[in-house]
């Protein structure tokens, strides 16, 4: 009986050193092998075998590096475009050349000195793309015995490591390695989101949004010592925190504790302090913040339940008024001051003090008559 290719699923392996065989081209009646020169007849093939659109993903091999510190696996991505038909994929690990390819499909195994090498097809553009055979090269340590013999666990003195557990075989997978005809690989509605050319526009948006505020939060040093202390990106904690007070914001219990909260934990201290410092430049700053504060409160006290009625979302935009006094990046208090306070201020006091003057002097007028009467 003539020996035939091992088939693994849709992979079809040299039945003496166990390499991967590549797709015949057109008009080729056999297929050598690379390695050893054996022939498998181009008919056991399957007539759509084709590339389109596979993408490739290799990491190098953990046996490579010795060190624990230097097995960390680096990724590779290479893409093959659907008109480079028969293209050889060259990403290999640079100290023994193993391959492992994955993906999201179907994962046909093998295995090489021992340890576990995924094979894996995947189609992320089309629908219903075929890709039946991947010529991925083997390793140029793999051992010259049969397919079958490489999947049995190897024999030696020590004892083998516990075998990887096998990937998680859905009901489309099964039918993709039953099927001899082909491979149709579908995609999920996740992934065809994740390609559709809106998505990706607006995840770059996001991170260079994202890397903006991060730019802007590294100005100010509470939020680096926060970061050095919780391994948290300042940027993504600023935003959790607004999402989080939003929440708060919404039920209507909360809001009110929270509103007052934010308006005076952080104004305390740094109205301390500034009590401390030797300028008084400081002083106008927060001194203008608890005036306004404090007609905030005052109107809550007596009028509450009307702005609620015609302004439900009035502890939200207090919070964000009191934010934008108080914090530094804006010292909105004492722009406040500047523009609306002192205006106000001088005004009523150059009034109240020219009624001041004027009762001074009747007065001093009428001291003045009765001293020259008596």
């Amino acid at each position: 009986m003539p020996k035939r290719a091992d088939k693994i699923g849709s992979l079809l392996f040299c039945p003496d050193c166990g390499t991967l065989l590549n797709l015949p081209q057109d008009g080729d009646l056999e297929v050598p092998c690379e390695q050893c020169g054996y022939k498998e007849p181009a008919s056991c093939f399957t007539r759509r075998a084709a590339y389109e659109n596979i993408e490739i993903v290799t990491r190098s091999h953990p046996d490579a590096f010795p060190s624990p510190l230097l097995q960390k696996r680096k990724t590779q991505t290479r893409v093959h475009d659907a008109n480079e038909a028969l293209l050889k994929v060259t990403e290999k690990c640079p100290e023994c050349g193993h391959m492992e390819a994955y993906s999201q499909e179907a994962q046909l195994r093998s295995a090489d000195e021992g340890s576990t090498i995924f094979y894996t097809v995947r189609i992320p553009i089309r629908m219903t793309a075929r890709a039946d055979w991947l010529a991925l090269p083997r390793s140029k340590h793999a051992s010259s015995k049969p397919i079958s013999t490489l999947l049995s666990p190897p024999l030696s003195l020590q004892p083998a490591p516990p075998p990887l557990p096998p990937p998680p075989l859905v009901p489309s997978v099964a039918r993709l390695i039953r099927n001899p005809k082909g491979i149709i690989l579908r995609m999920s509605a996740s992934q065809k989101l994740q390609q559709h050319p809106a998505f990706t526009q607006a995840q770059d948006k996001a991170s260079y949004y994202i890397s903006q505020l991060d730019k802007e939060l590294s100005k100010h040093s509470i939020f680096n010592t926060f970061e050095q202390r919780t391994q948290v990106p300042k940027s993504y904690a600023f935003i959790g925190a607004v999402l989080v007070l939003s929440v708060f914001h919404s039920i209507n219990a909360s809001a009110a504790p929270v509103s007052n909260l934010i308006g005076w934990a952080l104004p305390a201290f740094l109205s301390v302090r500034a009590l401390e410092s030797p300028g008084h430049q400081d002083d106008i700053q927060w001194l203008t913040y608890w005036v306004v504060f404090g007609f905030f409160n005052f109107m809550e006290s007596f009028a509450l339940r009307v702005v609620l009625y015609y302004f439900p979302w009035y502890f939200a935009f207090k919070s964000v008024f009191i934010l934008w006094l108080q914090l530094p990046a804006f010292r909105g208090a004492q722009k406040l001051y500047g523009t609306v306070v002192k205006p106000v201020f001088v005004n009523v006091h150059h009034k109240t003090s020219g009624l001041s003057d004027a009762t001074v002097t009747a007065d001093g007028l009428r001291d003045r008559v009765a001293v020259a009467t008596e």
